[in-house]
């Protein structure tokens, strides 16, 4: 029996490429649950329609990914990360049929990966109008659909499966990858295709407090960590929703769940902030070290 996994589409998106990509390197059979949103891929792990979902989490050059880490928050870490994959990511210009550069007016494009692509879209289509898509995947589909001098930005996946032309093979900086995360409905299920033991844990967490207000407590809250020896590898902020300047801070740590240190630091956290939530402690990624 196939695993049921949960992740944004519709078909094309780097979502499911990412998906078929460790499923066939891992020689599982996998059967995606293509979803309109994140947050649906991880309702679906909720109510128990998917086995798992992956969702991802940040990208290389554009940072953290807000409605996942939204989801994240909002779920209180009822589906917790059981592991992590990184993700090469190129993004292509995609046009219905063969069409020169200087003739697009429009470009069809999910904002994240637009911004991504903010440099060669500066360089080499300055005035076209840029769309917003729900999907790398449905800008593809747009134009497919569509007439006119119109591009998208997309993967090789989604030209192919809605019958469009690449006209540039690499839109992005280079460099480009996205993290991705496995959620599940229980911290020990079996590990998700291509999550292996690598022998190193990561461990991610969020937390906020109301002396957030006064000076020094972020420092004061992270000294925790640096006074064990114990490793960051990220941290970021989100709004907490209720009133401007309320933050939740997302933190990712070096080291499992169970290390004497960790859970000293995590103690210690524990003591000046109001809460903090264990999103999951996991294999850490080969690509990540």
């Amino acid at each position: 029996m196939s695993l049921r996994v949960a992740c944004l589409g519709p078909e094309g998106t780097v979502s499911q490429e990412a998906l078929q990509d460790a499923a066939s390197k891992a020689g599982i059979a996998v059967e995606p649950l293509l979803t309109p949103t994140i947050h649906h891929a991880v309702a679906a792990v909720t109510s128990g329609e998917a086995d798992y979902a992956l969702v991802p989490l940040e990208n290389s050059l554009e940072g953290g990914v807000a409605a996942t880490l939204d989801e994240l928050v909002a779920g209180g870490g009822m589906t917790p990360i059981v592991g992590e994959l990184v993700h090469p990511v190129r993004h292509r210009l995609i046009t219905k049929t063969a069409l020169e550069i200087s003739a697009i007016e429009r470009v069809y494009s999910l904002p994240f990966v637009a911004a991504q692509c903010g440099p060669w879209l500066r360089d080499n289509l300055p005035t076209a109008k840029i769309i917003p898509a729900s999907s790398t995947a449905d800008a593809v589909r747009s134009v497919a659909d569509g007439d006119g001098p119109a591009a998208a930005l997309g993967t090789d996946l989604a030209a192919r499966l809605y019958g469009c032309t690449v006209i540039a093979d690499q839109v992005d900086e280079g460099g480009n990858s996205t993290r991705f995360v496995w959620l599940s409905a229980d911290q020990d299920s079996p590990l998700p295709p291509g999550v292996t033991e690598t022998g190193k844990s990561r461990t991610s967490i969020v937390f906020w407090g109301s002396g957030a207000e006064e000076p020094g407590w972020l420092v004061d809250c992270l000294s925790e960590f640096a006074g064990r020896n114990v490793n960051l590898t990220r941290i970021e902020s989100r709004p907490r929703r209720d009133g401007l300047g309320s933050y939740v801070f997302f933190a990712d740590i070096d080291g499992p769940v169970g290390d004497e240190r960790v859970e000293s630091a995590l103690e210690g956290l524990a003591s000046r902030a109001d809460a903090v939530t264990m999103l999951g402690s996991y294999p850490a990624a080969p690509e990540r070290g």
